[in-house]
């Protein structure tokens, strides 16, 4: 489905985080890691009743490890009009890859 070929009454806000599996708990890749930069800007937008009015915000958390692909394919699926990562330096040349990769899907339409 096309991002702009929707019909909503709200703007869908997809923000990414991308984090290190095993580092909180150690050594426990399994425990999904909520990292506080998307979760608290999920938080504050959502007690602003005009920007709930308008956006419905969602949160996807991703492992470093996972492949370029995998990750621009769980963005596409998420279908956001607006896209936000949070930018650290361990995660930074995922989010400049996969941010390349999306753009390359997006213009052969996906």
């Amino acid at each position: 489905m096309n991002f702009v070929s929707r019909q909503k009454t709200k703007s869908k806000v997809v923000i990414v985080g991308i984090y290190m599996p095993g580092i909180y708990p150690a050594a426990e890749d399994d425990v999904v890691a909520r990292l506080l930069a998307p979760s608290f800007l999920k938080a504050v937008a959502d007690a602003d009743s005009e920007v709930v009015a308008k956006y419905d915000i969602e949160i996807i958390d991703i492992q470093t490890t996972e492949g370029i692909e995998d990750i621009a394919a769980r963005i596409v699926a998420a279908e956001p009009d607006v896209l936000a990562y949070s930018v650290y330096m361990w995660n930074y040349d995922q989010v400049a890859d996969s941010l390349f990769r999306l753009h390359v899907e997006l213009r052969s339409g996906c």
